[in-house]
C-alpha cells in the first residue's frame, strides 16, 4: 500500500497487512502532505468498511491502526518542524524514538490544558506477568473523561516513558527499545513494579514540568482478577508478626539471661559477708 494507492473497489473496504501499512509510512514519513495522505485513507477505508463496523473485535482492531497512523502523523510533522528550528539554534533529541513521543507530548499539553481540570485520578494494575493497565478519573466523581482528555494523558505517559527510560508501551506491555523504538527486551513483572513504584511522583513532577497545572492523583489497584496486592499486604503482615513474636522471644531471653548468677558465685543469704 503506497502512500498514494487507491482505495480498492472491491466489495468491501479493508486495510491491507500491517507489512504494507508500514512501507506506506515509510514512504510517507518523507514530507507531512503524504503522512496527511495517508492517514485520510485509512481512515476513509475504515469509515466505509462494512467489516470493521460489523463487529467490536474488529472496530477495536481498526481504531487501534488508525491511532498508530494518527501518532506517525504527528511524529512527521514535529520531525519536519524540528528541522526548521535547527536552523535557529535549537538542536532536537538524537533518538528517533524520543523525537516522536516528545512531539506528541507536546499537542497532549495543549490539550490538557485547555480542558483546565483541576486533579485527574491515574489508577494503574499490574498484572503477574507485567501486564499494564492504566484508568484515569476526576476525583470524587464517577464521570468518566473525554476520550480526547485520556488520549492526552496516555500520550504524557507514553512520552514520559520514552524520555526518561527509553521504554514503549504495546498492547499494556513495556519493552526497552532502542533510538529508533524497536523492542530488545520485555520487562518482567518485577521491572514494571519497580519502575511504577518508585517513578509515580517522577511522573506527576513531568506533568507539571510540561505546564499543566492539573493535578494527578496516583494509585495502584488490583489487577482484574487477580488478588497480587492483597496478597503481598497478607504476606507482609504475616512477616511482621513473625518478626514481632522473634523480637518477643529475644527480649524473653536477655531478661532471664540477665537474672542469672555467674559461674562459680554462690547466692549468698541475708547475714553473710
Amino acid at each position: 500500500m503506497s502512500a498514494n494507492a487507491p482505495i480498492s473497489t472491491t466489495r468491501d473496504f479493508t486495510l491491507p497487512p500491517k507489512s504494507e501499512i508500514l512501507k506506506a509510512m515509510q514512504n510517507a514519513e518523507k514530507s507531512p502532505e503524504l503522512a496527511h495522505y495517508l492517514r485520510d485513507r485509512v481512515n476513509e477505508i475504515i469509515e466505509k468498511s462494512r467489516f470493521y463496523n460489523k463487529s467490536p473485535e474488529a472496530k477495536a482492531a481498526a481504531e487501534e491502526i488508525r491511532k498508530a497512523v494518527d501518532d506517525f502523523v504527528q511524529f512527521v510533522e514535529y520531525k519536519f518542524s524540528q528541522r526548521a528550528n535547527i536552523w535557529l539554534g535549537d538542536l532536537p533529541e538524537t533518538s528517533n524514538f524520543k523525537n516522536m513521543q516528545t512531539g506528541i507530548a507536546e499537542k497532549a499539553v495543549s490539550n490538557l490544558t485547555e480542558k483546565n481540570y483541576e486533579g485527574i485520578r491515574f489508577d494503574f494494575a499490574i498484572s503477574q506477568d507485567g501486564h499494564f493497565v492504566r484508568g484515569y478519573a476526576v476525583p470524587g466523581s464517577d464521570a468518566s473523561l473525554d476520550e480526547t482528555t485520556v488520549d492526552s494523558l496516555d500520550q504524557l505517559f507514553n512520552a514520559w516513558l520514552a524520555k526518561k527510560y527509553q521504554i514503549a508501551t504495546e498492547n499494556g506491555y513495556l519493552f526497552h527499545v532502542d533510538k529508533d523504538g524497536n523492542h530488545i527486551r520485555k520487562l518482567p513483572v518485577e521491572e514494571v513494579e519497580q519502575l511504577l513504584a518508585d517513578s509515580a511522583k517522577d511522573f506527576r513532577e513531568y506533568v507539571r514540568e510540561n505546564n499543566v497545572s492539573t493535578e494527578l492523583i496516583t494509585r495502584q489497584r488490583e489487577y482484574p482478577g487477580e488478588q497480587r496486592l492483597e496478597e503481598q499486604r497478607r504476606r507482609a503482615a504475616a512477616a511482621k508478626a513473625v518478626e514481632k513474636v522473634i523480637e518477643a522471644e529475644e527480649l524473653e531471653a536477655a531478661s532471664q539471661k540477665g537474672g542469672e548468677p555467674e559461674a562459680g558465685v554462690e547466692p549468698q543469704g541475708p547475714g553473710h559477708a
